[in-house]
């Protein structure tokens, strides 16, 4: 039952395309990471700009 339950949905998973999933994964750790490195990299921006305006 549980065997046949798996088959089911791995073969319903089977039919969105391969593509459609990699381009969703991508999106969501392009985005994941642009969230993530943001706040990081307008502090390194900040940082590195500071000197050249002493």
């Amino acid at each position: 039952m549980y065997i046949r339950r798996f088959q089911h949905t791995a073969a319903r998973r089977r039919l969105v395309p391969v593509r459609v999933i990699l381009r969703w994964v991508v999106w969501f750790q392009h985005t994941a990471a642009r969230r993530r490195l943001e706040p990081l990299s307008k502090a390194l921006l900040h940082q590195a700009s500071q000197p050249r305006f002493r």
